[in-house]
């Protein structure tokens, strides 16, 4: 679930949840890949930061806010961005989507395609999608 803040009567702020699937991307052994860039062995740091890029960016968010459903574009959804979200950390991501139809495919096409981009690259990925 994903927080929106509303306000109470004496202007505290209040958390509204809303419920949402959840995906969630980890690049195996990172820490391994960046010592051996470090050592000039493996994938080079420019490489590293192009596996970081491949887990999604604003870029990839700005893309459902403008064209909407991108997989299944028929597919019944609430919102035309499906409320995507992208929120990385270092070497990981979670990505959220509204709960409909064209929220878990493309959350899962786009969990999917990081996935095995990462693998043509020389990384693995592992990850989990949830409700």
């Amino acid at each position: 679930m994903e927080g929106r803040s509303e306000m109470h009567n004496d202007g505290t702020p209040r958390l509204a949840l809303t419920e949402k699937f959840i995906g969630f991307i980890d690049v195996l052994g990172y820490s391994s890949l960046t010592k051996a860039a470090e050592e000039g062995r493996g994938l080079t740091l420019d490489d590293l930061e192009e596996v970081l890029a491949i887990l999604g960016s604003e870029k990839d968010r700005e893309t459902h806010q403008k064209h909407g459903p991108t997989i299944c574009p028929m597919a019944p959804h609430i919102r035309k961005d499906m409320d995507i979200e992208l929120t990385q950390a270092w070497d990981s991501v979670v990505v959220s989507s509204e709960v409909s139809p064209a929220g878990i495919i493309n959350l899962i096409s786009h969990c999917f395609v990081a996935c095995i981009t990462l693998l043509t690259k020389g990384a693995m990925g592992r990850g989990a999608q949830g409700n």
